[in-house]
């Protein structure tokens, strides 16, 4: 972490990290993918180890159809420890940009949904 985003987080405190999340959770639930990716993008600046972030930041990248960010977001994801819900979710992410060429599920449609 930069000294500029340790200060900035220090200054901001967990509350204002966890409203980054609610607030990226709640745009990629209606769509809004451009919106989340800022909110996420901000957020992977000043805690660049939350788990939480990267798993919704591949989402987002995938819903926008930035597939390079996605699937490379997805591989370190896939090194990191993860519980079995989690690591399903990444694979079945990682497959769906491998077998369909990578195009992004449709809302309602199984792996529609922002990750848990």
């Amino acid at each position: 972490m930069t000294v500029v985003a340790g200060a900035v987080l220090d200054g901001l405190g967990e509350d204002h990290l966890s409203w980054l999340l609610v607030a990226a959770h709640n745009d990629l639930r209606q769509r809004r993918a451009e919106r989340a990716t800022a909110l996420l993008e901000l957020l992977d600046a000043l805690d660049p180890d939350n788990l939480q972030c990267h798993k919704m930041l591949a989402y987002a990248y995938l819903l926008q159809g930035d597939l390079p960010r996605c699937a490379a977001l997805a591989e370190a994801l896939l090194d990191r420890p993860l519980g079995a819900a989690d690591r399903a979710a990444v694979e079945l992410m990682r497959r769906r940009l491998e077998g369909n060429g990578g195009a992004a599920p449709a809302a309602g449609q199984p792996g529609g949904g922002p990750p848990a």
